[in-house]
C-alpha cells in the first residue's frame, strides 16, 4: 500500500514538473514572438552634412507621411566619418555628397555605396576673394585656396581649367595638382579642408568653392568674382548601401526631396545660391 502511494506520488511530481517546462517553454516562444514583431524597424537614420541639413529636414514630414516611417537625421561634421557609418550600417542612407565625391569615396575605401535616383539640386562654383573685386587685380603669382579631397580639387582644377587659368593633362578623372601642365599666371595652390576655405578668404588672394560655402558662411554667394561652372557633377544624391538599393522606402525619401514642396523651400531659402535639379 506503502509503495502505491509512493508511486502515486512521484507520477504527479512528474507531470507538475512537465507541465512547468511546458509552460516556460510556451512562455518563452511568446516573448520570442512578441520581441521580433516589435523590433521591425521603423525608423530611418539619415546621415547628412550642416551644408545640406535644411532641405533634408525641410522633406522630412512629407517622407514620414508618405512611408509610414519615423526620419532620424544625424548631422556630421566629416564627410568620410558619415560615409563610413553607412558602409558599416549604423545609418541606413546619407544625403550630402555628389558623385564625384561618392566614387573618389569607393575606390579609396573598397566600399560599396551606391546612388539612388535623381540628382536633388546642386551649387554654383566661382572664385571667391576678399581682397578684390574683379581678376584684372590678380598679380602673377597669386595664392588660391581650394580643396584638399581628390573629387572636390577635381572640379576646383577642371573649374580652372574652363576658366582659361590652367590646362590639365587629358584623361585624368580625379586631376592632382602634378596633372598642370600649364600656369601661365603661376598660381601659388593652398590645399585645404573644403569646409574651411571660407575662412582662409583672409590669408589667400581667391578662393575656388561652391557657392553654398558661402551662403552657410553668412557670405554673399552672389559676389563670386567668375562662376558658372555648369556640370550636374556637382548635383547632390541620395547614397545607400550596395545590398540596400532596392528597399522600398527610398522612393519616398526621393518623392519628399524633389517635389513641389521641396523646389519651394530650395528656392526661397537659397535665393540662387543652389538650384533644384528635378
Amino acid at each position: 500500500m506503502k509503495i502505491e502511494i509512493k508511486k502515486i506520488i512521484l507520477l504527479m511530481l512528474s507531470i507538475v514538473l512537465v507541465l512547468s517546462f511546458t509552460g516556460c517553454s510556451g512562455k518563452a516562444v511568446t516573448k520570442q514572438t512578441d520581441s521580433k514583431s516589435t523590433n521591425e524597424k521603423k525608423v530611418i537614420i539619415a546621415g547628412t552634412s550642416v551644408l545640406f541639413e535644411a532641405p533634408l529636414r525641410a522633406a522630412q514630414k512629407d517622407f514620414e507621411n508618405l512611408s509610414g516611417y519615423k526620419l532620424e537625421i544625424k548631422v556630421f561634421d566629416d564627410a568620410v566619418v558619415t560615409d563610413m557609418a553607412l558602409a558599416e550600417g549604423s545609418i541606413d542612407v546619407n544625403f550630402y555628397q555628389h558623385e564625384p565625391y561618392l566614387n573618389a569615396f569607393n575606390k579609396s575605401k573598397g566600399t560599396n555605396l551606391v546612388r539612388y535616383g535623381k540628382k536633388v539640386l546642386a551649387s554654383d562654383y566661382g572664385l571667391y576673394s576678399d581682397k578684390i573685386k574683379s581678376l584684372d587685380e590678380l598679380k602673377d603669382g597669386f595664392k588660391m585656396s581650394i580643396p584638399n579631397d581628390a573629387s572636390n580639387r577635381g572640379i576646383a582644377l577642371k573649374f580652372l581649367q574652363k576658366t582659361g587659368f590652367i590646362k590639365l593633362k587629358e584623361g585624368v578623372a580625379f586631376p592632382t595638382l602634378i596633372d598642370i601642365i600649364e600656369n601661365k599666371r603661376n598660381i601659388k595652390f593652398v590645399e585645404m579642408d573644403r569646409l574651411s576655405l571660407v575662412n582662409s578668404l583672409c590669408d589667400v588672394d581667391v578662393s575656388a568653392m561652391p557657392s553654398i560655402y558661402m551662403f552657410q558662411a553668412g557670405k554673399d554667394p552672389k559676389t563670386a568674382i567668375i562662376s558658372g561652372y555648369n556640370s550636374d557633377e556637382l548635383g547632390i544624391i541620395i547614397v545607400l548601401r550596395e545590398d540596400k538599393k532596392d528597399v522600398e522606402w527610398a522612393k519616398y525619401l526621393e518623392k519628399a526631396l524633389t517635389n513641389e514642396n521641396s523646389r519651394k523651400f530650395i528656392e526661397e531659402k537659397y535665393k540662387g545660391a543652389v538650384v533644384p535639379l528635378f
